[in-house]
């Protein structure tokens, strides 16, 4: 591990952003020269270093409980050029585990291994022997089976000459973790081991109902040993843990970051005047309010190293505020500003309101950006019975709001539901009103209609029907002069529906009540039925003397959808045959029927009346002989009707002039008169006369 980062401090600087890791004999070790060391595309490692490499060797393989054992890394490394643009240090942190071959149980050997290599050999010819050897220990209560000890870069610092450190470690996008080797695990069920795991044990303050983040163990800082070749290095790197003599005091304690949100997680840093003296330096940790992050009491300086690293979790808090980390030993104290605040989650729906059935979407959004963790916000309602959704929802790095789908379901009452978003001990509520599906409207095109005809019928939903649809019935009280279904379906996420209604033949206008009902709910209209009456009424010829037919037409107002009978009479009776009624049939609009005039002596007027419903109409004609044309020595001019007489039957004036005298039962033209008026010197009859024939006295 430590061998490949003293080796690559020879690489050319150029690109800041390429070099991650290398393997060596199935162990990789991820480096941390990122941020500061790079080579162009144009050259290589190879340019600058040439490393040879040992294999990784194990204290033992056959581990039992309690048992320490170690893992030792040697390798040799020769810069064969200038390094262009050197860095001053690096530091970095590893975390080492084991899987268990047959059920992958995972334990953690040692949390934190920390290296720190200074200074970097710097010119050609510089070589330098890097031997590192890490102290691993089973916890109690592992259980037996071959495991794969598996090493991870938890973290990466670089200092570049007269700068501070930078981290250079990318969280999102971590080396991958390799396995270095096998080991038998035999824990002994007799004794209970009580070797001290060579992790560093420290105490993280809490607050309640929280669990903080693991806190990684301060950096350690072995001794690399630069040995002399051929050509001598210009800056030949000094043994680390010699500490020369001054007063120990804090010179810093460092954070990266000046804000964090609710879970999130920072390694701090705590440098000391000079290196720890034998048997390393204590350094006591503190955060003030209290509460507000976990981090441990104190950690350690191991002997020979100026700093160590301690790990700080932001706690699960309601407000924001100010927290200072102070670290102190002997009477001295190094203080750093951390502002921290709470991830707020507030949650809203659209739309607010819906009918029960239809869907609803809810977005749940953070007040800052979700950190590389994924957050995971509950969900849930009250009451919840109406509704359904997903439990949960997680939002991952860098987003700040996320959505869900609500379905709803069918009520029959107004129900307001409170939604609750909730992310530790954050929260955001939103109210979804669902109402019951419910008739809008019912709608009657046309509201009148004539017997026969259709009028079309529109139920109306205040939204859109569930899954399945839904069933609205109808009804038109008993016997109806109509016909229609019982009921009619509005399709799933359709609003509404039509139905038929066909109108029977009614003698005369019918007003009917029809009715739309879903669950409680009821909608009226009126549909207005009228009768089929004879729109007109003629006869062809008007004249149809001498018993020559004749034919009838009987018109109707509406084509209707069932046949119409009118009925046929003539007065005076005798002067005509005809049918007791004629047909109009269904869709039609007329109906004929054929006439036989009677042979009378004089001409007569027959008069046929047709009868449909409550309507009548009427048409003459004339019956009887003809007369031809002959020079007539008379003039006819029409009677007059004059009231009536004293049995109530109409008076006719016909009355010649001065000079002239009345022709009885005389008929010239045969097409003006059918008989006269006047016999004996009368001048008004009881008979029905068209006119009077006058001849000169």
């Amino acid at each position: 591990m430590l061998f490949l980062l003293v080796g690559t401090a020879c690489l050319k600087v150029n690109n800041m952003n390429k070099i991650r890791a290398a393997m060596v004999g199935g162990f990789v070790l991820s480096f941390g020269l990122v941020s500061y060391i790079a080579f162009s595309a144009a050259s290589s490692p190879n340019d600058y270093i040439q490393t040879t490499f040992e294999p990784a060797t194990f204290s033992k393989t056959a581990i039992t409980d309690g048992e320490v054992f170690s893992i030792t890394f040697k390798s040799k490394r020769t810069c064969v050029q200038d390094l262009p643009q050197p860095s001053k240090a690096g530091r970095f942190a590893y975390r080492y585990s084991a899987d268990n071959k047959a059920t992958g149980e995972h334990q953690i050997l040692n949390a934190f291994y920390g290296v720190k290599v200074e200074p970097f050999p710097q010119t050609k010819g510089a070589v330098s022997e890097i031997s590192n050897t890490v102290q691993l220990q089973f916890p109690a209560g592992t259980k037996a089976g071959d495991y794969t000890v598996v090493e991870e870069l938890t973290a990466s610092e670089m200092k570049a000459p007269e700068a501070d450190w930078v981290s250079n470690f990318d969280s999102s996008r971590p080396p991958e973790p390799r396995a270095i080797g096998m080991v038998k695990y035999s824990p002994d069920t007799t004794t209970t081991p009580s070797v001290t795991p060579p992790v560093i044990e420290q105490t993280p303050t809490t607050t309640p109902a929280t669990t903080p983040t693991p806190i990684p163990e301060p950096i350690i800082e072995p001794t690399p040993e630069p040995i002399p070749s051929t050509e001598p290095s210009k800056a030949p790197a000094q043994v680390l843990g010699q500490t020369p003599m001054a007063r120990l005091a804090v010179s810093s304690i460092t954070i990266p970051k000046t804000a964090l949100f609710t879970g999130g997680y920072v390694l701090g840093t705590v440098t000391l005047s000079v290196a720890a003296p034998t048997g390393g330096q204590v350094v006591s940790l503190s955060a003030t309010p209290s509460g507000y992050v976990s981090l441990p009491t104190s950690i350690k300086v191991l002997a020979g190293a100026k700093s160590a690293s301690f790990g700080l979790t932001v706690n699960s808090i309601s407000s924001s505020t100010d927290v200072v980390i102070k670290a102190a030993a002997g009477n001295t104290n190094k203080t750093v500003i951390l502002k921290v605040s709470p991830i707020i989650v507030s949650l809203s729906v659209l739309p607010a309101a819906v009918t029960g059935g239809a869907t609803a979407v809810g977005t749940v959004t953070l007040n800052t950006p979700a950190p590389a963790e994924a957050q995971t916000v509950q969900l849930s309602a009250s009451p919840n019975s109406a509704l359904s959704f997903s439990g949960s929802v997680k939002l991952t790095g860098g987003m700040t709001k996320t959505t869900f789908n609500i379905s709803t379901k069918a009520v029959r009452a107004i129900t307001n539901v409170t939604l609750k978003a909730v992310l530790k001990n954050s929260q955001g509520t939103a109210v979804l009103t669902i109402n019951p599906l419910t008739l809008s409207s019912l709608d009657l095109t046309p509201i009148s209609a004539v017997s026969g005809a259709t009028s079309v019928g529109t139920v109306t939903l205040n939204g859109p029907a569930p899954g399945g649809g839904t069933q609205v019935k109808l009804l038109a009280g008993s016997n109806p002069p109509l016909t229609m279904p019982a009921a009619v379906t509005v399709k799933a996420g359709a609003t509404s529906a039509t139905f038929d209604l066909v109108t029977k033949n009614v003698p005369s206008m019918v007003r009917v009540r029809v009715c739309a009902v879903l669950n409680n709910d009821t909608k009226t209209a009126e549909l207005t039925i009228e009768p089929v009456t004879i729109s007109n009424f003629t006869i062809s010829p008007s004249n149809a003397f001498n018993a020559a037919p004749a034919l009838g037409t009987v018109f109707v107002n509406a084509s209707g959808s069932v046949d119409q009978v009118v009925s046929l009479s003539v007065a005076p009776t005798g002067l005509a045959t005809i049918p007791a009624s004629v047909t109009v049939k269904a869709k039609a609009n007329s109906a004929s029927f054929n006439i036989k005039p009677a042979m009378t002596p004089l001409q007569e007027i027959a008069t046929i009346t047709a009868t449909l419903n409550d309507s009548k109409q009427t048409a003459s004609m004339m019956v009887g002989p003809s007369f031809p044309p002959t020079n007539c020595p008379y003039s006819c001019r029409p009677g007059k009707l004059a009231g009536k007489n004293f049995w109530g039957t109409p008076n006719w004036v016909t009355e010649c002039g001065g000079n002239e005298v009345a022709e009885y039962r005389v008929s010239c033209p045969s097409t003006t008169q059918s008989y006269s008026c006047g016999i004996f010197g009368w001048r008004q009859c009881s008979w029905q006369v068209e006119s009077i024939c006058c001849k000169p006295k």
